[in-house]
């Protein structure tokens, strides 16, 4: 047909769904390193992105728990490390049913009075929220 459906306009929808509803941002080049920051204000309940990088795959699926709080499914190729912003607010932030900190592929946890930043490495993990903010 004489009618192209690869437009512009399409892949500036589908950058804005990674970037900010998945919060998949690239901060080297080929996603080698990324951020994590979800934007779950949107009025959904979840939302899920998976991107096809040369290292593997990258998945980040959040959903909603209910008062204020949230499951995080992350993959991270192996090579890759990944920061994950988590926001004020939060009462309590476990990983694999475990309180966050330094070991079995987390590389690092900084906590601050805005948000809560944790580095990990290649693997899955499943980080859950407790909050009272939204």
């Amino acid at each position: 047909g004489k009618d192209s459906y690869n437009h512009y306009a399409f892949g500036c929808v589908g950058a804005w769904m990674y970037r900010e509803l998945g919060g998949l941002k690239a901060t080297a080049p080929g996603y080698k390193t990324f951020d994590i920051d979800p934007l779950d204000n949107a009025g959904l309940n979840w939302a899920e992105t998976v991107r096809h990088t040369v290292y593997g795959e990258i998945c980040v699926r959040w959903e909603k728990t209910g008062g204020g709080g949230a499951n995080v499914h992350i993959n991270v190729p192996v090579g890759c490390l990944a920061r994950i912003k988590f926001h004020t607010g939060l009462l309590k932030i476990t990983e694999g049913g475990k309180p966050v900190a330094a070991g079995n592929g987390i590389i690092a946890v900084s906590a601050g009075a805005m948000q809560t930043i944790v580095e990990v490495g290649n693997g899955k993990y499943m980080f859950t929220m407790e909050g009272d903010n939204k």
